[in-house]
């Protein structure tokens, strides 16, 4: 079973569009903001597959267990205490470890 989100303590939260659109009018933060944020523990079963990418740039910080990313056909492994950045507009998708699932805090940034 795949799941893209929806675990037990999860926290999430998306900056609202009319936040966002006034954001990108201030010259203070329109080169650097928060789209979305958010914190997935120890994640079961957590899959995401983005076949065109999406507009923002992802950064995913694992706290705990084992994930892997894929960009470009190439897989990423990704370990607790590190952190992969995903480029604006690139293919991609990524996964929990079964063994051992991901605890990861994620962010999606524009600008």
């Amino acid at each position: 079973m795949k799941k893209q989100d929806g675990f037990p303590g999860q926290l999430s939260y998306v900056i609202p569009d009319r936040i966002l659109s006034l954001i990108r009018q201030n010259p203070v933060c329109e080169d650097l903001y928060l789209t979305d944020i958010g914190y997935y523990p120890m994640a079961s079963h957590h899959f995401r597959e983005r076949k065109e990418g999406i507009n923002q740039t992802i950064l995913i910080y694992s706290v705990q267990g084992n994930g892997t990313i894929n960009i470009s056909g190439q897989d990423f492994k990704l370990s607790a205490d590190h952190f992969f950045i995903i480029p604006e507009g690139i293919p991609h998708s990524y996964f929990a470890d079964l063994q051992n699932p991901w605890s990861i805090y994620w962010i999606h940034f524009s600008g």
